[in-house]
């Protein structure tokens, strides 16, 4: 009897052991996130900062993925409405829960929140979403994912993928990486669209030297496989 006892008591040991030590891991890379956690979560700050800047005015807010972000000019439709208009566009990958846990705060009644979700997080699940969003609630938002279902957080916790406690270990202790460099590099206007590529002029000389190379290559590839 004993024989059959002590594997058993080895195995619930080594699992307690386990789900102690993962936790532990995941408690301690939580305030050290990853590139792709660094990047979206600046999105979402520089726009969280227009909403809290508007808390108190009457608006409209899209929100959405890169979809709104690159695809709305709020200030396009405050000309329209005559009504403030903020673009709350980040990324797909982040997910609804995240984007709507932010905005909660700074919207009030009155204002008139749009959403216009890429097709694909009509059908959400927060156990089978991707890497952005695993990266988000593991990090800088891990005080959302305290508010979820215990089932949820388990199964979110053996989702996570070993490799990113270690990615995020190594960008946290590399003398060499400085983590801002993974920040969004975008500018946003002050109703949060996209300007980055605002006066950006290509002059048509430059364009016309391109796309010459660009023939020249194609040219010299072909008479390399004819050639052959």
């Amino acid at each position: 009897m004993q024989r059959h006892i002590q594997p058993l008591v080895l195995f619930v040991s080594g699992f307690i052991f386990a789900s102690i030590f993962w936790n532990s891991c995941l408690d301690f890379v939580a305030d050290k996130p990853v590139p792709d956690a660094v990047f979206s979560s600046s999105i979402i700050h520089l726009k969280e900062k227009i909403l809290i800047k508007n808390k108190n005015t009457e608006k409209i807010v899209f929100v959405g993925g890169s979809n709104v972000a690159f695809g709305i000019d709020s200030i396009e439709i405050k000309k329209a409405f005559g009504i403030k208009t903020i673009n709350f566009g980040c990324m797909a990958g982040i997910g609804p829960e995240i984007l709507l846990s932010k905005i909660k705060n700074y919207t009030s009644s009155g204002d008139i929140i749009i959403f216009c979700w890429e097709y694909g997080l009509y059908r959400f699940k927060r156990t089978e979403s991707n890497f952005t969003y695993l990266n988000l609630i593991f990090g800088p938002n891990k005080a959302l994912r305290s508010n979820y279902p215990l089932i949820d957080q388990i199964k979110l916790s053996l989702t996570y993928p070993t490799s990113h406690v270690r990615n995020s270990i190594e960008v946290a202790y590399n003398s060499f990486v400085n983590p801002d460099i993974y920040k969004c590099p975008w500018f946003f206007d002050k109703y949060g669209n996209i300007r980055s590529n605002q006066e950006q002029i290509i002059e048509k000389l430059i364009i016309l030297r391109t796309r010459r190379k660009e023939q020249l290559k194609v040219r010299s590839i072909m008479k390399l496989t004819k050639n052959l």
